[in-house]
């Protein structure tokens, strides 16, 4: 009879830590996809980051690009730097186009895309501008412009830029 006892004390021990090995199992399983489910946030706050810090990056260097454009179709006198604009505009349109999404919602976006939409037309009329100085004179080539030189090129000072007046 002792024998029965001990070995159902035994069992009773055994059941008991069956019991609590269950139990710490469960535990470890939960503390487990507890870790499992705070990397997955951490994978994906990462990768969220990285991608803020790219596009903060390429709007830095959109707004240098335009700044350093603008500077060169419209600061260099008499003519602009049309090698360093062509440049420039190349940069500007691969920017520009990492913002595409961004165009509809955010009118900061539109204001420089159209800005540098402005400085490719003022270039380009300017371009024609001296191309048909070159072909039919100034007087002539004023004319077929209607009598106003263009913002970029045509030879004008910044002072005359700014309205103090052109001469023809």
């Amino acid at each position: 009879q002792e024998a029965a006892t001990r070995e159902e004390e035994t069992k009773a021990e055994m059941d008991e830590m069956k019991r609590q090995l269950a139990a710490a199992n469960g535990e470890t399983q939960a503390q487990s996809e507890a870790a499992e489910e705070s990397n997955k946030r951490l994978d994906f706050a990462k990768r969220h980051l990285s991608r803020t810090i790219t596009a903060l990056k390429r709007l830095h260097m959109l707004l240098h690009a335009v700044d350093r454009l603008h500077a060169a179709a419209y600061g260099g006198d008499p003519f602009p730097d049309y090698g360093t604009c062509a440049n420039l505009i190349d940069a500007t349109r691969l920017l520009l186009g990492h913002f595409d999404g961004y165009m509809g919602s955010i009118q900061k976006m539109r204001d420089v895309r159209d800005a540098v939409g402005t400085v490719r037309l003022d270039l380009r009329e300017g371009a024609v501008f001296g191309f048909r100085v070159v072909g039919f004179g100034f007087s002539r080539a004023l004319a077929k412009c209607g009598g106003e030189v263009p913002r970029c090129g045509g030879g004008r000072s910044q002072k005359d830029r700014s309205g103090a007046g052109a001469t023809a």
